[in-house]
């Protein structure tokens, strides 16, 4: 569902201008863009005129903010259609890149063209298979479909995939008897087929954990792992012969769009594979174009200047915040009241900032808007007929900014990049190579970070290498697991043996060690608490000031941290108490508390 704010923008007079003017081959310009404006005008765009717009912008992160800021428009169909992140010639293309460019050619081909679509200059440059090329990359199997003997395994290997003893990444295929399985590269899990004679009789998705088969599927698509179809000047095309002429091109910084294509095709040493950016303009430019810049592009006087102001940074004092936020709503001196929303990513997001506002400034309790979603960067509106609209995402209203870059791809991260979750939060400092210590099976090797679908449900996976090439996918959501190894081993720890009992005996023994230590220090506390120590008084006036203050919801095993701990200092014994938790689980504000 759209959030009825957004009709403000949706159907504001310079809309209209843009809408009125649009004629193929005619270019036009706004000016005055800050912020996500420029995301929410392509999407008012496509909402208004009902025709698929192209949304074209700078650099790669932009793609993943915009995505995420038209999801505020309910049920806009946005699509990314992402770039190969590589230059021509190179074989680390992520197959998840490849698998989603091709999946969206499939489904324009097939007439369900999305709504909108974000992309980069970058990705227009990569050609895509024409029809025949991508009818020899694709495969259709399903229950009945008859392979003969050695035909099936002569495409996967001409496709790019390779035979392992157990499917342990995308690109990967293995045969035991009459049973097949594939990962096909793509957010989707592996498939079994199971084949009596040259028949396939049933096909299921095989879990990754128990690499057990738990769901009937009544077909599978097969894609083809190899690059060399599309990093190719034969049997290619560009993606504009997708876009009919109903598509409107929207381009976000067009100076800056120009300069990334330029600095794209100047480290490429083989034009083959590759669209120069004149001709990706050129075929863009057969559409109706608006160009969406901040300051200025080719034209002096804009088609359209967006009434676009730049978010007022908000004081880092939480309470003045919050009242900057009141102000803004209520209206002071000249500056008129304001229709102020906030976003939060989260409900417990939202009730915090519910909380502050009644506490700090009651008297704006009802006249801040409080809505579930994300934007990237803030601004204000400001509108010839209603309140100016103030959009401001719960972020920069508190300064807490994360990354939010999606993990690609379902090869493994670069030597120099580290394993984190889709949503910025970092799991721990580790780069593929590591050693890390699984805490039920021992020392191992990281060697991938992957997402995979069960079901409806994806899901990332670390793909740990032990002792004989055995391999185990632990779901993020088990995390908690898995530890960098740290110890003082020279050189390489050997690795365990997956399923082996050295080291549950291992365990054992460190676990004997840690009684006797414990017994030892257990007799040092029993006569520590013979004596005095100091105590300390109860919470003041100031202290509780100080924790609302906190902009987050408090965890249960935070606040009982915290409780245990001034229970401690508020009594008369000693205390030696250590409080033991993850990066960013809330160490510094009980220490603070």
């Amino acid at each position: 569902m759209t959030h009825p704010w957004l009709d403000t923008l949706t159907c504001a007079p310079q809309i209209d201008r843009l809408i009125d003017r649009l004629s193929p081959a005619v270019r036009l310009e706004a000016h005055g863009a800050w912020g996500s404006s420029v995301h929410l005008t392509a999407g008012a765009l496509a909402c208004r005129t009902q025709r698929p717009v192209l949304l074209l912008v700078a650099h790669l992160d932009d793609v993943d903010e915009a995505i995420d800021d038209l999801a505020l428009y309910g049920h806009l169909d946005a699509q990314p259609f992402p770039a190969l992140e590589v230059l021509p010639g190179e074989s680390n293309v992520s197959l998840e890149l490849l698998a989603d460019r091709l999946a969206l050619v499939s489904q324009m081909r097939e007439g369900r063209c999305p709504q909108l679509i974000v992309t980069t200059v970058q990705a227009l440059m990569q050609p895509i298979p024409q029809p025949q090329t991508m009818r020899s990359m694709v495969r259709q199997l399903a229950p009945g479909d008859t392979w003969p003997e050695g035909s099936l395994t002569h495409w996967l290997e001409n496709a790019g995939y390779k035979r392992a003893d157990a499917v342990g990444q995308p690109g990967d295929y293995a045969i035991r008897g009459g049973i097949v399985d594939i990962f096909p590269p793509g957010n989707v899990p592996p498939v079994r087929l199971d084949f009596f004679d040259d028949e396939i009789e049933s096909i299921a998705e095989v879990d990754i954990d128990s690499m057990g088969s738990d769901r009937r599927l009544e077909r599978v698509r097969l894609l083809s792992a190899k690059i060399d179809h599309v990093q190719t000047d034969e049997g290619v095309e560009g993606f504009w012969a997708l876009l009919n002429d109903d598509w409107i091109v929207v381009t976000q910084e067009t100076l800056e769009v120009a300069e990334q294509a330029r600095g794209y095709y100047e480290r490429i040493t083989d034009p083959r594979g590759i669209i120069a950016p004149q001709t990706v303009l050129k075929h863009l430019g057969r559409l109706p174009n608006i160009a969406v810049n901040q300051y200025g592009g080719m034209q002096q006087t804009p088609d359209a200047d967006l009434p676009v102001e730049k978010l007022m940074p908000f004081d880092r004092a939480v309470p003045k915040a919050i009242g900057e936020l009141a102000d803004a709503a209520l209206g002071t001196g000249d500056d008129p009241a304001h229709r102020v929303v906030v976003t939060c990513q989260t409900e417990g997001e939202a009730d915090r900032l519910q909380e502050l506002i009644e506490q700090h400034t009651p008297q704006a309790a009802g006249r801040i808007e409080i809505v579930s979603g994300y934007l990237f960067r803030g601004f204000v509106w400001r509108s010839e007929t209603d309140k100016p609209l103030m959009l401001v995402p719960n972020h920069e209203l508190f300064h807490r900014y994360t990354t939010r870059r999606r993990i690609r791809g379902l090869q493994a991260p670069s030597a120099s990049g580290s394993a984190s979750g889709g949503g910025g939060e970092t799991f721990f400092d580790l780069d593929v190579g590591d050693y890390v210590v699984h805490a039920d099976h021992g020392i191992a090797i990281f060697r991938a970070l992957r997402t995979l679908r069960k079901g409806d449900v994806s899901e990332e996976y670390l793909t740990l290498e032990f002792a004989d090439k055995a391999k185990l996918h632990v779901p993020a959501s088990q995390i908690e697991l898995v530890q960098k190894y740290i110890g003082g081993f020279s050189g390489r720890p050997p690795l365990s043996k997956l399923g082996g009992k050295r080291w549950s005996k291992q365990k054992e023994q460190v676990a004997e060690s840690v009684r006797d230590l414990a017994k030892e220090l257990l007799q040092v506390q029993a006569a520590r608490q013979t004596l005095p120590g100091i105590r300390y008084p109860d919470d003041t006036l100031m202290t509780r000031q100080f924790e609302d203050e906190f902009p987050y919801t408090e965890t249960d095993d935070q606040l009982a941290a915290i409780g245990e701990i001034k229970k401690d200092m508020t009594g008369p014994p000693p205390t030696d108490r250590l409080i033991c938790g993850d990066l960013g689980f809330g160490k510094t504000e009980g220490a603070m508390r």
